[in-house]
């Protein structure tokens, strides 16, 4: 049996356990080893407590007003402290009204003359035989088709407009170079006229409406029509207007001031007055396309398009001319495209062969045409 060493070691042989044993390897110690309550804190690039407040884009006061006799239009106002002070704010809200899309039309009228004698006098009026309206709102390229969306812009160069005075001036004329929207909108709100608007409009291209008012035309006389055909391509909800918040520029724009000075006659004053001394800023604008021609990766250019003008017509076209004849006033909707199907795809009754009897007589000796009454 042998003793300890000087080192403390034991021999196994003894039946003693060794406690150590040395090493020339450098001892590491375990992560455990670490009092972690006194480590330093978790290097952080990022401070949350300077962090800057959540951007919030400013929701100004709109209003909506109703344009025409007819109340058909609508403009968008604001009278907003803000946006008349600034630039930037004025710029954000344009851009996302310029996301909005205005909303055209195509309204087809068919007209006669009636003419009606009692004693020996004649009194002539307008009978209406029909008066549709079809949306083209979902032709649009912009929404529609992937990469295109509407682009806020100002007006051409050579183009007579308001570019803050109260005359129609074109820009080279001023010898000053095309500003940007953004711009202009600092220019606006550096204004300090009591009297000033700033003014976005929205347009729409893209089709050839002449030829597509020809087509509707030709295709409504072919049923024997005789009255007279009026066909237009109006687009509602087209003017975005800001105006100081001060006095006078509110009571322009209430409709109830107006009507005042309507009947009191006193816009025979204000107008002029108005007229004459409002800085008008119309130089920015938002076109919307039906159509529009890009370059192919194979380098050739092509057209690219929800629908074109003669598709338009080949899919409307039946339930244009069926409610026509059914001497309908309002819209024509996809309905009426899905009762024609289903019409033709049902066997004929009775009743429908009288009826087919009955437009086959207008179709051969025409409707529509002018009328005498002799009382």
């Amino acid at each position: 049996m042998s003793k300890s060493s000087k080192s403390g070691f034991r021999d196994v042989e003894c039946g003693n356990p060794i406690s150590e044993r040395y090493t020339d390897e450098p001892v590491i110690p375990l992560l455990n080893d670490y009092d972690t309550r006194d480590a330093p804190p978790p290097f952080n690039n990022y401070d949350t407590q300077d962090d800057p407040p959540p951007f919030t884009t400013y929701i100004p006061v709109v209003k909506k007003l109703k344009t025409g006799f007819g109340m058909s239009d609508t403009l968008t106002v604001s009278h907003d402290p803000h946006l008349n002070n600034d630039g930037e704010a004025l710029y954000r809200w344009l851009k996302e009204e310029s996301l909005i899309p205005p909303k055209p039309q195509v309204h087809i009228r068919g007209t006669h003359q009636t003419c009606r004698q009692k004693d020996g006098k004649t009194e002539t009026s307008t009978t209406t035989d029909f008066d549709l309206r079809l949306s083209l709102g979902q032709y649009f390229v912009e929404g529609n088709v992937f990469g295109h969306s509407p682009h806020l812009r100002t007006v051409d160069q050579d183009k007579k407009t308001s570019r803050g005075g109260r005359w129609k001036t074109v820009a080279t004329d001023l010898g000053v170079a095309k500003l940007s929207v953004l711009s202009w909108a600092h220019k606006y709100c550096e204004d300090e006229s009591t009297l000033k608007e700033f003014i976005m409009k929205k347009s729409c291209e893209g089709w050839d409406l002449t030829l597509l008012k020809n087509q509707l035309e030709a295709m409504i006389r072919s049923m024997n029509y005789l009255g007279s055909i009026d066909i237009s391509f109006p687009v509602l909800e087209t003017r975005v207007e800001v105006f100081p918040s001060n006095r006078i520029s509110q009571m322009r724009k209430n409709v109830y001031w107006r009507w005042f000075f309507y009947l009191t006659f006193l816009w025979i004053f204000a107008w002029p007055f108005l007229w004459f001394f409002t800085k008008r800023y119309h130089i920015t604008e938002t076109v919307w396309h039906y159509a529009v021609w890009q370059e192919s990766p194979s380098g050739t250019r092509e057209r690219v398009f929800v629908q074109q003008e003669m598709e338009w017509l080949m899919t409307w076209g039946s339930a244009i001319k069926r409610a026509a004849r059914a001497r309908r006033q309002g819209f024509v909707t996809t309905h009426d495209i899905d009762e024609v199907r289903r019409a033709g795809s049902v066997r004929p009754t009775i009743d429908d062969a009288l009826g087919f009897m009955m437009l086959s007589r207008s179709g051969i000796i025409g409707w529509g045409g002018s009328e005498h009454l002799n009382f």
